[in-house]
């Protein structure tokens, strides 16, 4: 059941996120700016942990609570939502340095994924505002906010986390 869950609030998150995204582009058509943004994004998923540590909004973890991240934790897939369904004994909470270290390879490939998502969907956004499209290029930023910012500061405060617990 628990499975399940996740793969539908995946599913749901997605589709919300990147219905107006799909719409824009497809009434735009793919033309060369589509091609810059999704270059662009694609460059920036292979930057050097480094740049990804520059863009840390934050080395408190109080920020991150003050942000209600403990209330976006709730809404996401293997959230406090899809821990509470009854499921295989998949627990997530880590004991094991081990675990620890395998999960930050985790953080580092969703925040990876969703600064390449951030930027695309701002460069969209632009593009659709700029373009005179001012009410897609305002969902597209919304749905950049709900989906990859909100992803971002979660990623964040679960880094600083397993470092805390690390060290």
């Amino acid at each position: 059941m628990r499975t399940t869950f996740n793969h539908i609030l995946n599913f749901f998150w997605s589709i919300i996120a990147f219905y107006p995204l799909v719409h824009y582009w497809y009434h735009t058509g793919v033309g060369r700016w589509f091609i810059v943004a999704a270059s662009v994004s694609i460059v920036a998923a292979f930057l050097p942990d480094r740049v990804y540590d520059l863009l840390q909004l934050s080395s408190r973890r109080s920020f991150y609570e003050r942000l209600k991240v403990k209330t976006i934790r709730k809404f996401v897939q293997n959230g406090d939502l899809a821990r509470k369904l009854p499921g295989k004994n998949q627990s997530h909470t880590i004991t094991r340095m081990h675990d620890a270290k395998k999960y930050l390879l985790t953080i580092a490939m969703y925040n990876r994924f969703h600064w390449a998502c951030f930027l695309f969907f701002l460069f969209s956004a632009t593009h659709a505002i700029v373009a005179g499209k001012i009410f897609i290029g305002l969902l597209v930023l919304f749905a950049n906010v709900l989906y990859n910012v909100t992803a971002i500061v979660l990623q964040q405060y679960n880094q600083l986390r397993i470092r805390d617990m690390l060290h």
